[in-house]
């Protein structure tokens, strides 16, 4: 006596339809596009805070030239400690950033959905960079706008749609 599992393809299955083939099928073109955009935000993130430590020389002497204009003293050291402070503050926000966007991308391209969603916050946070005079900054909030766009697109969006269901019917547990 032979037995038989669940019959997935019967119209009276009460296990739903197969899952589908290949655990949600090929990835869109789309999804793979918004994910290379995201590695270069996070590349092109890591440049600027690469270049920003360059400039902490230039940030100095800008601060000492403003207080000057405005007419008010300082102390050359208060000036150093500002910079410094600014400067190890940027590092931080700049190497979170880098991180933020290669690891959400790599969750994004797996098929997790949700991930875009992170992927949107991110971006909506890098807008004010758009108000930049830096054509770097204003390139790395351009590059996860259209990686945005394309994760959010329909054929990105029932990718996803069939990643879930795949991944909700390799996790389901039938009855005996």
């Amino acid at each position: 006596m032979s037995v038989q599992g669940p019959d997935f393809g019967s119209p009276s299955s009460p296990y739903g339809s197969p899952p589908p083939a290949g655990g949600g099928g090929k990835r869109p073109t789309t999804v793979e596009i918004a994910f290379w955009l995201y590695i270069a935000t996070a590349a092109l993130t890591l440049l600027g805070t690469i270049i920003g430590l360059t400039q902490i020389d230039a940030a100095r002497e800008a601060a000492l030239r403003q207080l000057e204009a405005q007419g008010q003293a300082l102390d050359p050291a208060a000036i150093d400690g500002i910079v410094i402070v600014g400067v190890v503050i940027g590092v931080i926000i700049g190497v979170v950033f880098t991180v933020l966007w290669a690891l959400f991308a790599i969750f994004l391209r797996r098929g997790m959905g949700w991930a875009r969603w992170v992927l949107l916050a991110l971006t909506i946070l890098a807008l004010p960079g758009l108000f930049s005079t830096n054509v770097l900054s204003i390139i790395s909030v351009l590059l996860p706008v259209a990686a945005t766009v394309l994760a959010f697109l329909p054929q990105s969006t029932a990718w996803y749609r069939d990643m879930r269901a795949a991944k909700l019917a390799r996790n389901r547990t039938f009855p005996a």
